[in-house]
């Protein structure tokens, strides 16, 4: 008689195999941000977020893209958002918190 299979083990969110998939799908949407491709930037910001919302660093990336998109309340909207996920004392919430001033 063949011995069982072993069970396999759920992946926890946010991994795939191991590895970190947030950190991937950040990866990838900076690469789409720099090459100018907001559009794809976007879609991989976007599923990230449904992920998880409180990833400070995909919503000021989302806004850098929102930029190169020209929609300046969105770009608001997703800097706002980081600045309210992260300590005063982060280098992301100060960056943010600067990005919102200059667009005021």
């Amino acid at each position: 008689m063949a011995p069982a299979p072993e069970p396999v083990a759920e992946t926890p969110p946010g991994t795939i195999a191991g590895g970190d998939a947030i950190g991937g799908m950040l990866e990838l949407a900076r690469m789409h941000k720099e090459r100018k491709e907001y559009d794809r930037a976007l879609r991989v910001l976007q599923d990230l977020l449904e992920i998880d919302v409180s990833n400070a660093e995909a919503h000021y990336l989302l806004a850098w893209t929102w930029i190169g998109l020209n929609d300046k309340q969105s770009a608001i909207q997703e800097f706002t958002a980081t600045v309210n996920l992260t300590e005063p004392s982060q280098e992301i919430h100060q960056d943010a918190l600067a990005a919102l001033e200059r667009m005021q």
